[in-house]
């Protein structure tokens, strides 16, 4: 596997940014062409709030476990911030290649 750690979060957070997405315009849609179906609206909300929450609370740090929130979304999107080079708790490179992640697997099984 030759993933970077920059590559791996940035896949994570545009896949977050496409269910949000998805969700908004679910929702919108529905609103918009006046569809009574609550199902609709609340697929929508949900998917628009877990996008929101996965893109600030489920990128870690592959090395320390840190969350990257703001950090990852700021290297996923071009052109927002200066591109971060490394993680700020642990100090990894994040043109590091990535390393499979073995928390919580138990070595004795």
């Amino acid at each position: 596997m030759n993933q970077s750690i920059r590559d791996y979060l940035k896949r994570r957070v545009r896949w977050a940014m496409a269910i949000l997405i998805g969700g908004w315009v679910l929702f919108a849609s529905s609103i918009v062409t006046h569809m009574d179906n609550p199902v609709l609206n609340i697929v929508g909300a949900l998917m628009f709030g877990g996008g929101i929450l996965f893109m600030n609370w489920g990128n870690k740090c592959p090395r320390c476990a840190a969350r990257l929130g703001q950090l990852a979304v700021t290297m996923a999107i071009p052109g927002l911030k200066p591109q971060p080079n490394f993680c700020p708790y642990c100090g990894v490179s994040l043109d590091e290649p990535r390393e499979p992640q073995t928390a919580g697997i138990n070595p004795i099984r």
